[in-house]
């Protein structure tokens, strides 16, 4: 499995994939790769959504739509939690 075989510093992961339950795909990432960092990312990221990821092993949740600068600033984020990230240009 392509899981067990590979490392991720960070996994985006969609919760609103067709036929497959993101939470229970989110679960299943948490136990195969425990040192990955996740990003849970839904267009019905409501706020008890976001705590439900968060609940069920995400870092973090974002809402769609989601510009490029967001994604990419919460992704050095939860790479470098330092201000670094803050420096670079979009």
């Amino acid at each position: 499995m392509l899981l067990r075989d590979s490392t991720f510093d960070v996994i985006v992961l969609d919760m609103s994939l067709h036929g497959m339950d993101g939470f229970r795909l989110l679960r299943v990432f948490r136990i195969e790769c425990p040192f990955s960092t996740i990003l849970a990312v839904s267009g019905f990221m409501e706020s008890f959504l976001r705590d439900i990821a968060i609940d069920a092993g995400a870092d973090a949740a974002l809402g769609k739509p989601i510009s490029e600068g967001d994604l990419r600033h919460s992704v050095y984020r939860l790479i470098d939690p330092s201000a670094s990230w803050q420096a670079m240009s979009d």
